[in-house]
């Protein structure tokens, strides 16, 4: 492993997170991205949602996964998940996204749009869960299948 903590040899400056979200994007990168759940549904929400409807403000992406959350309307989402949901995404969520180029956040409009990186994140994250959803119907197949060695019948 180098100073840099790759493992290539290459001698470059240690890069900033800055810097590492501007390069091509990275398993890291993508993982770091998807590593918690309402992360991966802001980029889908993102990756939903119609060109004309962007930048998108983070009021109405708080007011979107809060409703997916909680499995109810927009409308019967209470005031005090919004705020939840606002928060952590304003405090913690979509700062590190913007850093990781995967979402582009506006500080002053307070607005949020998809990012160079978004594509990528989201193709992942419909590839785990794609393959989840195998093993699960594999998993069910194989339970409901009779076993060949019980010759009963049962």
């Amino acid at each position: 492993m180098t100073g840099d903590g790759s493992e290539n040899g290459a001698d470059r400056p240690r890069s900033s997170p800055s810097l590492r979200a501007r390069e091509e994007p990275s398993e890291s990168i993508v993982f770091e991205a998807a590593c918690h759940a309402r992360r991966r549904e802001l980029c889908r929400l993102l990756d939903e949602t119609e060109t004309d409807d962007l930048p998108m403000s983070l009021a109405d992406a708080a007011m979107a996964l809060a409703s997916r959350e909680q499995d109810v309307p927009e409308a019967a989402v209470t005031n005090y998940e919004w705020e939840r949901v606002y928060a952590a995404l304003y405090h913690g969520h979509v700062p590190k996204l913007d850093e990781l180029n995967v979402v582009d956040y506006d500080q002053g409009s307070e607005t949020v749009a998809p990012g160079e990186h978004l594509t990528p994140v989201v193709e992942a994250i419909s590839a785990v869960r794609a393959a989840v959803d195998d093993a699960a119907t594999a998993e069910t197949d194989a339970a409901d299948s009779p076993d060949p060695a019980d010759s009963s019948g049962r």
